[in-house]
């Protein structure tokens, strides 16, 4: 059609009456600067029609109809962004019998952005006597986040500098829920979370610094050796995470291999004084995996406590070209087994072993 779209209509007749017509518009733009696109559609139904009698006068969450019209459209900005987004927005609007019986919006291309939904016939699903849902969201890089919603027991959220420091708050339904300061290094982040007269204070190191391009991301990745120290009032805990691997192709019949290692301790509420320790080992070589992996763990209170320490180990291999898997499995939970060792071989049974 002249507006760079298409113009199109199905009618369907039973003896010479209508039983139902459907027409459809479209405009397009499309250029250096933006891209905009708008469909108009219609569906007129006869309610002695096998669609009106067998569909949509058996909606049970949308309302029914003899017409419906609707009107739909999305934007795109090629050359304004919000932080990261192209800014956009997609709105539309449905009328059935003459009736509004839907309308969106949906916004970034305006400050605060926007999230309206107008919809009683779904939304009163969610909750009775709702008709319409309205988010909005203002955000200054940098400095803050705001989101207003209509909803009643979610009013929304607020995340502030207050101007000393890096220091932030964060404002839940209007109320204060933590406060939070931060330093960031080359190696190392550090902060300090306050609510109300509780507090918690984590550090967490790593070995050599930020990556910058591709290859640095790719060392750090391969190697490395990250420390967590967390103390606060009510839990603390010391973690070290540390590994070393060459670097995967995903090429199986390559020589690859890898090692990985976790040691946790610490204190919290629920847990009471806790520890948690992994050890892994892995190769790849002529199309075989092998995987060693082995750990213990003890919590003194809570569902996970027990008298002796638990006991993780997984050792097994796995053939590709064979597709067998040979190894075992095991839990040791108060002094008793639990595993499934399977045998080499595709086709043997494993052996099961429950608490013994």
């Amino acid at each position: 059609n002249a507006k760079n779209g298409r113009d199109v209509s199905l009618l369907v007749k039973k003896g010479g009456v209508q039983m139902f017509k459907v027409t459809w518009s479209t405009e397009k733009v499309n250029n250096a600067n933006e891209f905009k696109f708008i469909l108009h559609d219609k569906l007129e139904v006869n309610p002695e029609s096998i669609l009106f009698k067998n569909i949509i006068s058996q909606y049970k969450f949308l309302t029914p109809f003899n017409t419906r019209s609707g009107e739909f459209e999305f934007y795109v900005n090629k050359v304004d962004k919000n932080v990261v987004l192209n800014k956009f927005y997609a709105k539309g609007v449905v009328m059935k019998d003459g009736n509004k019986a839907l309308e969106l919006l949906m916004t970034t291309n305006e400050q605060p952005y926007k999230f309206e939904l107008f919809a009683p016939a779904l939304l009163g699903n969610v909750k009775p006597g709702m008709t319409e849902a309205k988010i909005s969201v203002a955000h200054n890089p940098g400095q803050s986040l705001e989101m207003k919603t209509n909803f009643q027991k979610f009013t929304g959220f607020k995340i502030y500098k207050t101007g000393s420091g890096n220091e932030r708050k964060v404002e839940v339904n209007g109320k204060e829920l933590v406060m939070g300061d931060y330093t960031l290094t080359d190696n190392s982040f550090s902060t300090k979370l306050t609510v109300g007269a509780d507090y918690l204070e984590p550090k967490i190191t790593w070995e050599g610094k930020l990556p910058q391009n591709k290859a640095e991301a790719e060392a750090f990745m391969l190697k490395n050796n990250i420390v967590v120290k967390v103390t606060g009032s009510k839990r603390n805990l010391d973690l070290s995470l540390n590994w070393k691997m060459t670097k995967p192709d995903f090429n199986f019949g390559t020589p690859e291999n890898g090692k990985i290692s976790l040691n946790a301790k610490g204190h919290n509420p629920r847990w009471g004084d806790y520890s948690l320790s992994r050890d892994a080992t892995w190769k790849v070589e002529n199309k075989v995996i092998e995987v060693h992996w082995t750990g213990l763990a003890k919590f003194a209170q809570g569902r996970l406590a027990t008298a002796t320490p638990i006991e993780t180990a997984f050792n097994f291999k796995i053939l590709l070209d064979k597709a067998d898997l040979i190894g075992k499995f095991m839990k040791k939970v108060n002094g008793k087994e639990y595993s499934i060792d399977f045998p080499e071989g595709s086709g043997v049974m494993p052996k099961i072993v429950m608490g013994q």
